[in-house]
């Protein structure tokens, strides 16, 4: 199975610009890329992503307010 940067974004609720950084940064190896030089992510490349994205994981209690569900934030539209 190969996915793109998006599919794996989407698959951890971050920005792919965010997974592009963690292999910019080399906190990921780099996976190969397609003759257009777009990255392409095998079942390793997801698992070290996943593994990573799981180590860095902030604990509830420890994030900032804002990204806490509160009834403040859920009533937003956006």
């Amino acid at each position: 199975m190969m996915l793109r940067v998006r599919d794996i974004a989407q698959k951890l609720g971050v920005h792919p610009e965010t997974i592009k950084r963690w292999i910019r940064q080399q906190k990921v190896p780099a996976p190969n890329r397609d003759r257009n030089g777009w990255y392409i992510f095998d079942d390793q490349d997801v698992k070290n992503i996943t593994d990573y994205a799981t180590k860095i994981h902030i604990p509830e209690h420890k994030q900032p307010k804002l990204w806490q569900d509160t009834d403040q934030n859920k009533s937003r539209p956006f």
